[in-house]
C-alpha cells in the first residue's frame, strides 16, 4: 500500500461515535491551524485497528480510548508494543485511575474526557515533534521518502549519491553523504570513513580498521577516524 511519507498519520480508536467525531474534528482543526499535513482514520474497536495495521496501514500516532468493550485501550497498546509497533500513543478516557497503566506501554500522554483542546494541541505537537526528530526526508527517483533513522544500518557513497541500507532493504538517493550527515547529526550516527556512515546501535564488533555490524557486514574505518569512532562506540555502549 502506497502512503504519503510526509503526512502525520493518525488513528483514532473509540467505540463511542460522538466522542470519535469530536476528537476527529478537533484534531483536524488543530493540525490545520499548525499547517501540519495529516491523515486521520477512525476505528470503533481495537480489532478494526489491529486488522488495518496487519494489512500494512502505518500510523505515526494512535489516539486510543481506554474504556472499550472486548479489548480496552491499555490491552490494545500492550499487544501492539509486544509486536514491536512503535507509534506514539495518547490515551483518552474518563477514568483517570487508568492513567498509571499508560507508563507500562510508553504512552506519550493521557488525556481525560471531556478533552480540553489546549491539552490535545500540546499532546499532538509533542508527538509530531517526535516524528520529525526520529526520521529524515530523502529524495528518491519517484519523489521523497521519510526514513526512520533507527532503521538505518549504514549509509554508503554510491555513484553521485548514496545507498541507505535499512533493515527492510536498500534505498538509493542522489543526496550526498555530507548532506545526510548534517541531517542526522546527533542521532547515534558517526562518519567512520569518507564513504561510510554507520548507526552505532547496529555495531557488534570494533576491529583495528573495520566495524562489524549485525549480520556480519564489515564497514571500513579510516585510520584518522579510528580514535573518534572508538570514543563514540564506548560512549554509546556506556549510556
Amino acid at each position: 500500500m502506497t502512503q504519503p511519507d510526509n503526512s502525520f498519520r493518525i488513528a483514532i480508536c473509540d467505540d463511542e461515535p460522538q466522542d470519535a467525531e469530536y476528537i476527529n474534528k478537533t484534531v483536524k482543526e488543530i493540525l490545520q491551524t499548525e499547517n501540519i499535513d495529516n491523515e486521520i482514520f477512525c476505528y470503533n474497536s481495537g480489532r478494526g485497528l489491529t486488522e488495518a495495521i496487519g494489512n500494512g496501514v502505518s500510523f505515526d500516532l494512535l489516539l486510543l480510548d481506554v474504556m472499550m468493550p472486548q479489548q480496552n485501550g491499555i490491552e490494545l497498546a500492550a499487544y501492539l508494543r509486544k509486536n514491536l509497533y512503535d507509534a506514539s500513543i495518547i490515551f483518552i478516557s474518563s477514568n483517570r485511575e487508568m492513567a498509571m497503566y499508560g507508563y507500562e506501554v510508553s504512552a506519550a500522554r493521557y488525556l481525560a474526557k471531556p478533552i480540553e483542546p489546549k491539552r490535545l494541541r500540546e499532546a499532538l505537537l509533542f508527538c509530531f515533534g517526535n516524528k520529525k526528530n526520529s526520521s529524515i526526508l530523502v529524495p528518491v527517483n519517484k519523489g521523497t521518502r521519510r526514513v526512520m533513522t533507527k532503521d538505518i544500518k549504514y549509509i554508503e557513497t554510491h555513484g553521485r549519491g548514496c545507498k541507505i541500507m535499512c533493515e527492510a532493504g536498500e534505498l538509493l538517493t542522489k543526496t550526498l553523504i555530507s548532506e545526510l550527515e548534517n541531517k542526522i547529526a546527533g542521532k547515534d550516527f558517526i562518519r567512520c570513513h569518507q564513504g561510510f556512515m554507520i548507526n552505532l546501535r547496529f555495531i557488534r564488533e570494533l576491529r583495528t580498521s573495520e566495524l562489524v555490524l549485525d549480520g556480519g557486514v564489515s564497514i571500513p574505518v579510516s585510520k584518522h577516524r579510528i580514535k573518534e569512532v572508538r570514543r563514540a562506540v564506548l560512549s554509546y555502549l556506556s549510556d
